[in-house]
C-alpha cells in the first residue's frame, strides 16, 4: 500500500495514516514505539510503500530514509456512478483491484459519524451513494481502503450541516435524501431547476404517502446492471432484490432501500430543496432533453404524445 507523509506531519498523523493503510493495525502502540525508540523526530516526509507484514522497526526505518517517489494518476469519477463503474474506471487506471475497492466499500473501517448513521439495511453496496464523484489524484497501486476513504471524506466535507437541516426540515434522514437524490441524478442531468422539478415530481408522490410506489425506471435498471452479481435476472437472489429496490407495483413502497449511484452536489441539493409545484408525472422526449411535466394522469397522456413517445 502506498501512503504520502506530508512535510511536518507529528509521529500521530503518521501513525494514523499506517493504521489507514494497514500497515500498523494499532497506532498508539506506534506512537509509544517511535517514543521509546528515539525516532519521533526522525521520519521523513515523502511517499512510501508499506505491507502489513512489516514490523514496526522495519516501517521506523523506513520512514528514516528520503520517501520514493510514486506514480500518480488523475482520475475523473462521473456524477451518477455506481461502485461498480468506480470499481471498473479504477482498476482500469491501475490505481487498486475492483475486489479490493469492493471489499473496502463493503467491509473498511472508516471513522466518520455519517456512517455510523446509515441504517441497517438490505442494500447491496454498503456505501453506494456515499462515495463522492469528483477529479482525484491517486497513486498507482494505492490501497483500496485509501481510496475509499477519499471518497467518503470528500462527501463529508460537501454535504454540511445546512443541507442535513433541510433534509430533517421535509422529514427526511439524509441517507433518504441522499437515496432520492441518486434517482434525480439518474433521472435528469439537467440544470439545477429542471433537477429540482424532478425532485418536486417524487416529493409529491411521497407526500401522498411514504407507501406510495416511486415509479421510477432507473431503479430496475440499477439491478438489471448488478444481474451478474445476483445470479442473472431469473434468479431468487435477483427478485428478492427487486423487492428492495424497484419502485413499481407490487414490488418497493416508497423509497428504495437505499441509493443507486453516487450523486453529485446539484442533484443532492434537488432532493432537499424540489421546486414548489403539484406536479405528480414527468416524461422526456425520445432524445431526454425536453421534460414535460403534468398534475393529472390525463394531460400526462397529453404529454406524451406531443413528446412523441406514446399513441
Amino acid at each position: 500500500c502506498v501512503m504520502e507523509i506530508p512535510s511536518g506531519a507529528s509521529t500521530a498523523v503518521i501513525a494514523e495514516k499506517l493504521n489507514d493503510t494497514g500497515a500498523v493495525k494499532m497506532p498508539l502502540l506506534f506512537r509509544l514505539y517511535s517514543k521509546l525508540k528515539h525516532y519521533d523526530s526522525k521520519y521523513k516526509y515523502g511517499v512510501y510503500t508499506f505491507n502489513s507484514e512489516l514490523g514496526y522497526e522495519s516501517i521506523a526505518q523506513m520512514l528514516m530514509t528520503e520517501g520514493a517517489v510514486a506514480e500518480s494518476k488523475t482520475v475523473t469519477i462521473k456524477e451518477m456512478s455506481s461502485i461498480d463503474d468506480m470499481a471498473e474506471t479504477l482498476e482500469e487506471n491501475g490505481i487498486c483491484e475492483k475486489a479490493d475497492f469492493i471489499d473496502a466499500v463493503q467491509n473498511g473501517e472508516f471513522n466518520y459519524d455519517f456512517i455510523k448513521d446509515i441504517p441497517e439495511k438490505s442494500v447491496y453496496y454498503r456505501l453506494e451513494g456515499y462515495l463522492f464523484p469528483d477529479t482525484y489524484d491517486f497513486y498507482i497501486g494505492e490501497d483500496a481502503q485509501s481510496v475509499v476513504k477519499r471518497f467518503i471524506k470528500n462527501y463529508n466535507s460537501k454535504v454540511g450541516e445546512a443541507t442535513k437541516q433541510k433534509a430533517r426540515q421535509l422529514g427526511y434522514t439524509m441517507d433518504e435524501m441522499l437515496t432520492l437524490a441518486s434517482i434525480i441524478q439518474k433521472e435528469c442531468d439537467k440544470d439545477i431547476a429542471e433537477c429540482q422539478n424532478v425532485s418536486s415530481v417524487f416529493h409529491n408522490r411521497l407526500k401522498q404517502s411514504k407507501n406510495s410506489y416511486l415509479g421510477s425506471d432507473v431503479t430496475y435498471f440499477y439491478l438489471k446492471n448488478m444481474a451478474e452479481h445476483l445470479g442473472g435476472s431469473e434468479s431468487e437472489e435477483f427478485d428478492r432484490y427487486l423487492l428492495n429496490y424497484y419502485t413499481y407495483s407490487p414490488y418497493r413502497k416508497g423509497l428504495p432501500a437505499g441509493p443507486i449511484c453516487n450523486p453529485g452536489l446539484k442533484a443532492i441539493e434537488a432532493a432537499v430543496s424540489p421546486a414548489n409545484t403539484n406536479y405528480i408525472y414527468f416524461l422526456t422526449d425520445a432524445s431526454g432533453e425536453k421534460f414535460y411535466y403534468a398534475e393529472t394522469y390525463e394531460q400526462h397522456l397529453k404529454n406524451g404524445k406531443e413528446a412523441g413517445i406514446m399513441n
